[in-house]
């Protein structure tokens, strides 16, 4: 973190202070940008019915601040500032004040605006004083509470109709270190992520990347990130635009080390900010990342530095309710959608089943038999190979989290008993189960919801 200021002249009068206080539901980089970014100011700056059709910010400190307010019937209030001090993502200290119809300041306030977040929200605080003024503005400094709380009402809507965030959770069979390597150097991203010509996990590093994605005029456009926040080994976010385009969005990467597992909490918030347009639709950034974590991270962090032996863990939550999960994981008809046909299955301990699998020319003939049922929460079987040694167990374990959302966690014990050859390998049952559950699991249910 770093802070840039300009000294403020000392104020001539320590007028009474105004202080207000809102909580956004949107983490503290993304309210921030919307205090920064021009084309977010411009939409909540002002009063109820007021637009903003010059909204110019050079936000830098020392930098220029020159907005037109239009007010309902067509009157325009020019006005005017300079940043003073700015610490990104927790504070913003400028000036502001009316300007005459000669441009002259009829008044300056003095704000210092605080930003604290906890559990994905952001308290804001403004603490504002007038710090020169003359006769005529009065009738502005008494109406500014009335019109900074409009203001504060209008940005929580903007953040609202952003959209809800992209969330999502994955265990890995990895140490932290290894999952921290993957997410913030040159050398792991590029296995798995983008090629960078140099990547550094420092605030206010910037990067950017050409999309895969093409805008429909043959173009592939340019992402640019800069970091906001590190916290080495556990935390990394930073903000996501495309160059050229309104919007400004915010990922972040969370660890969390477990009994010599990793687990990832990925969220991307403010993709609603973007244009409506095919490409930069919420449905593909879940796609995409979606596609890079379980078919390409994963793989990485289970390769030959990984541990081979040991169960095998998969999470992912779903947006639907446990009851539809547990009804796609149970029973036969829901089955057929995205696991195995079986002729037949109970949910019930000792039912016994099996289904043959056709792969590289090879016929592979399962045995399964049900050995833990809890009702909407868990159920297990052991798994294997008729004419094969070895046997393992598979555990679907089921947990409820907010939105109606519905957390699966796999686990599949026992893979080292297999014979020592590559039709076993450790690779191919990871591969296998992030392609049942992470796709055609997700789509069943994607299709079941509608």
């Amino acid at each position: 973190m770093s802070a840039k200021t300009v000294s403020p002249a000392k104020p001539k009068a320590a007028d009474n202070e105004i202080v207000i206080t809102r909580v956004f539901n949107a983490p503290r980089a993304l309210v921030y940008q919307a205090w920064t970014n021009p084309v977010h100011l411009a939409r909540w700056w002002g009063p109820r019915g007021f637009t903003n059709p010059r909204c110019e910010m050079d936000v830098r400190p020392g930098g220029i601040i020159r907005i037109n307010m239009r007010a309902p019937n067509g009157t325009v209030y020019p006005m005017a500032g300079i940043y003073l001090e700015l610490i990104e993502p927790e504070q913003i200290t400028f000036t502001s004040g009316a300007l005459d119809e000669k441009g002259t300041q009829l008044f300056e306030f003095l704000h210092v605006v605080h930003f604290s977040e906890k559990n994905g929200k952001t308290t804001l605080t403004i603490r504002s004083r007038v710090v020169k003024t003359t006769p005529e503005a009065a009738k502005y400094i008494g109406g500014f509470e009335a019109g900074m709380t409009q203001s504060l009402e209008k940005l929580a809507e903007d953040l609202m109709h952003h959209g809800e965030p992209i969330v999502m959770k994955r265990t890995f069979d990895a140490p932290a270190e290894k999952v921290w390597r993957a997410i913030s150097t040159t050398e792991g991203l590029a296995l798995w992520f983008i090629e960078l010509k140099e990547f550094k996990p420092e605030v206010g590093f910037k990067f950017q990347f050409a999309g895969k994605c093409d805008d429909h005029g043959g173009n592939k456009p340019q992402h640019c990130c800069q970091i906001t926040e590190v916290v080495p080994g556990k935390k990394i976010a930073y903000t996501w635009r495309v160059d050229g385009l309104e919007g400004c969005s915010l990922v972040t990467m969370e660890l969390t080390p477990e009994d010599g597992q990793t687990h990832l909490l990925l969220t991307h918030s403010g993709i609603g900010t973007f244009p409506k347009v095919d490409h930069l639709a919420i449905g593909k950034f879940q796609a995409g990342w979606t596609h890079l974590i379980d078919t390409k991270l994963v793989p990485y962090l289970a390769g030959t530095e990984s541990v081979e032996s040991g169960p095998l863990v998969l999470e992912r939550t779903f947006n639907a309710p446990i009851s539809l999960i547990w009804r796609a994981i149970t029973n036969k008809d829901d089955f057929k959608e995205w696991y195995f046909e079986l002729d037949e299955f109970k949910a019930e301990v000792g039912f016994e089943f099996q289904f043959v699998v056709d792969h590289a020319g090879n016929t592979y003939d399962h045995r399964c038999r049900v050995t833990e049922v809890i009702p909407g929460k868990k159920l297990a079987y052991t798994w294997r190979y008729h004419g094969h040694e070895g046997d393992s167990l598979v555990t679907f374990e089921l947990f409820p989290e907010g939105n109606h959302q519905t957390r699966l966690k796999l686990t599949h014990t026992g893979l080292e008993t297999f014979p020592p050859t590559p039709a076993f390998a450790r690779a191919n049952f990871n591969q296998g189960w992030t392609k049942l559950i992470s796709t055609d699991l997700n789509e069943y249910v994607e299709k079941a919801n509608h």
